[in-house]
Order: C-alpha cells, then sequence, then structure tokens
C-alpha cells in the first residue's frame, strides 16, 4: 500500500505468507512462505524461491539489493536479484556452529555468534566476515559466564553491540548486560544494568546515541526504563524511570531531537500479574523531547493498546500500531508527529497476534514493513521527503485477511 495515495498492489494471493522484508531501492520484499524463504519484485509481481528451507533467519544488507539468510543447518548464505543462484558463505559443522548475524552498516561484513570445539574444550565468540569469505575474530572467551548474545553494529561500524551472559534460555529471558566489544577485536564494556534481547527496544540517534529499554525480568509491563547510552563514554542517563512509566520500542526522530516510544502505566514487580491485562491495554504513543526532558501523550483511547511507533524520514508523521482490546484486531494507523489528525492505514493485520504473547512483547515485523524512500528501512529498510515521486510515507506490503 503507498500511504500517500491509498493504492494497494498484492504480492501474494496463498496466505500462507509472513515477515516482509523491503530491499534497500524498494524494489523487492522478500518473505516466508511457511519455510520456504521468497522474493517478489514490487514493480512486476513476478515471485522467485530462494531457498526450501527451513529458514531461521534472513535480512537484506542495508547498503544494496543482496539478501543474507540462514537455515537450521547453520549455514549463511547471499542472494543478489535477478541471480538464481545463492552463495554460502560459511556454514557450521562438527566442530563449529553458528548462532545469530548481523550486517555491517555499509553491507560489506557479517558479524556472527559461534560456539566451537577446539583442542578440548569450548569456546564461545563473535566473529566477522567479509563477502570475500574473509574470517575475523573479534571476540572468544572459554567461559560460559562470558557467553555473547549477539544484538548489532553500532551505526558508524566500529562497535558490536553484544549481551554477555551464561548460555541458559532463562537468563536471555530474563535480561543480560548490554556490551559494546570493539570491531577490530578486543574485550567487552559492560554497562551495569541488564536489556532484553527485543530489536525493537534499541534506537540509534543521527549522532550516535543510543535509546534503550533497561531492566532486569522477562515480563515486558514491569521494572523497565528508558536510558540514553553514550557509547563512547558509557556514560548512562535515565530518561523514564521504571516508577514512572514501563517504556518499550523507543524510536528517535531524524533530527535527533526527540524520541517516541509507547508506554504503559508503572506496575510494582509484586502485582505484576495481577495486572498484566489492564497494564498491557493502557500502552499508549508518548514522545520525550531530549531538550527539555518533558513527555507528552500522543494517544490516549481506552478502546486501544497503541505500540511500535515510527517516524517518517521527514519527522513529520507517526505510523503505529493498534491493538483493539474490545474486539481483538490489529491495524496500522499513520498520525502527525504532535498526535493530530490520526487515520487508519491497514484496517487489519493478519494473522493475529497472541496480545499476551512473549511477556507482552508482539514481534510485529512478522506482519508488516515500511519502506521509506531516502531512509532505512523498517521491519526491513525505508520513507521519503516530498519531493520523491512515492511521496513522504513511502509503501507498505498491503495485509489481507489470509495473509499478504
Amino acid at each position: 500500500m503507498d500511504l500517500d495515495t491509498y493504492q494497494q498492489t498484492r504480492l501474494t494471493d496463498d496466505g500462507r505468507n509472513c515477515c516482509p522484508r523491503w530491499s534497500p531501492d524498494g524494489r523487492w520484499v522478500a518473505f516466508l512462505k511457511e519455510e520456504s524463504l521468497w522474493a517478489v519484485e514490487v514493480g512486476t509481481g513476478e515471485r522467485r524461491r530462494i531457498d526450501e528451507g527451513p529458514i531461521r533467519a534472513f535480512a537484506w544488507s542495508p547498503a544494496e539489493d543482496r539478501l543474507a539468510f540462514s537455515g537450521t543447518g547453520g549455514q549463511i548464505a547471499v542472494w543478489e536479484p535477478p541471480q538464481a543462484g545463492i552463495q554460502v558463505l560459511i556454514g557450521s559443522g562438527i566442530t563449529l556452529t553458528l548462532g545469530r548475524w548481523a550486517w555491517s552498516p555499509d553491507g560489506e561484513e557479517l558479524a556472527y555468534e559461534f560456539m566451537a570445539y577446539k583442542f578440548g574444550r569450548f569456546e564461545w565468540g563473535l566473529g566477522k566476515l567479509s563477502l570475500r569469505g574473509t574470517i575475523t575474530a573479534m571476540y572468544a572467551s572459554s567461559s560460559e559466564l562470558r557467553l555473547p548474545c549477539l544484538a548489532g553494529w553500532s551505526p558508524d561500524g566500529r562497535r558490536l553491540l553484544a549481551c554477555t551472559g551464561t548460555p541458559s534460555a532463562t537468563a536471555e529471558q530474563d535480561g543480560m548486560p548490554l556490551c559494546w566489544i570493539p570491531a577490530e577485536g578486543g574485550q567487552p564494556q559492560c554497562m551495569e544494568q541488564k536489556v532484553l534481547l527485543h530489536p525493537d527496544w534499541l534506537s540509534w540517534s543521527p549522532t550516535g546515541q543510543l535509546a534503550v529499554i533497561v531492566g532486569e525480568g522477562r515480563e515486558t509491563w514491569t521494572n523497565k526504563g528508558l536510558a540514553l547510552m553514550d557509547p563512547e563514554t558509557l556514560a548512562f542517563r535515565w530518561l523514564t524511570l521504571p516508577t514512572e512509566q514501563a517504556p518499550i520500542q523507543p524510536f528517535f526522530a531524524p533530527d535527533g531531537g526527540s524520541i517516541v516510544y509507547s508506554a504503559g502505566p508503572p506496575t510494582p514487580p509484586a502485582a505484576a500479574y495481577a495486572r498484566q491485562e489492564s497494564a498491557l491495554a493502557q500502552r499508549w504513543i508518548w514522545v520525550l523531547d531530549l531538550g527539555t526532558g518533558q513527555r507528552r501523550m500522543l494517544t490516549q483511547d481506552d478502546r486501544f493498546r497503541d505500540e511500535r511507533p515510527f517516524y517518517d524520514a521527514t519527522g513529520g508523521h507517526i505510523l503505529f500500531v493498534r491493538w483493539d482490546v474490545v474486539q481483538p484486531r490489529a491495524s496500522l494507523w499513520l498520525m502527525k508527529a504532535d498526535g493530530s489528525a490520526a487515520r487508519q492505514v491497514v484496517s487489519e493485520l493478519t494473522p493475529l497476534p497472541d496480545p499476551l504473547s512473549r511477556c507482552g512483547h508482539i514481534d510485529w515485523s512478522a506482519l508488516w514493513a515500511w519502506w521509506r524512500p531516502d531512509a532505512p528501512a523498517i521491519g526491513s529498510p525505508v520513507i521519503s521527503t516530498g519531493s520523491d515521486p512515492n511521496g513522504p510515507h513511502g509503501k507498505l506490503p498491503q495485509p489481507s485477511p489470509t495473509g499478504f
């Protein structure tokens, strides 16, 4: 769907698809059809099956139309449209197991987690891989207490973000310290506070500041606050304390002067599950002015729970998700940056997510993605200025009642 003209273009028709990802130039949308990986050329409607799967993860390069993906077998491969073949960059084996991975900002390298068996002992670490096949170790530890969990790159490509802790699903679900590791290799520098590894809980400013949701515990509606981090100094500043709000999903304005986010009321940990449904139902959109420190509510309707806000590339509009708490349904809305002129742009996102799943965290990227010309894509990358032929707001893959 074009958000300026409301023109809709159907890209698939069998209702078995999810997880759309725009290519950087807006020409392609990659997606999952059940366990296999596909791409559709938006202009022609031509669909291509890239890999039969099962697919574990996939992501476009932020710099060009190059799609990396990994399957349950552990290998990382790349597809470059319109070619038919794929290039395997690295694979798991008897002595090497690969985990999460992430593109570098320039699209020239991939960082990845690994577990290796060397000289009779296990080693956990992070490596990086160039598209030419050059492998560089960045960090390794033989201590299970220092297991790195990759969280991404800094925008300048100088650092990796990773959480470190024990190799335990419980530890990861309840939060781990966030660390910075030099891209050229070295020891991590870590903050004391713990964070959850939700990708939509981190947002970078144009000047390299990191907004992050901080707080221990898997419950997303309690003991969470919004903080600002400086990767150069590790300086930490609370923007919203856990006793003031329960914020999620921060996103910087294009000029870096404000942060839009979703937040519910502060809920004491002792009452977390007794108040879970009411706390989640009161999530609405807020904006925080970094210059004054003032917070302002942009939405408040008792019928809806509002989440996952994004600015367009001009900073003039905000796109967000609305969950109808009375008649369960998810839809997409667009409003001006001051909260006025809100209008529905997609009436229903399907399949219907569970509003209480993953302790109150819904992965909205499984249902929609936003291409913004001349700006990083969202869900995949994307939006543009009014002079762009695609309009200021960009385009969305259009869901349907049977899938997109």
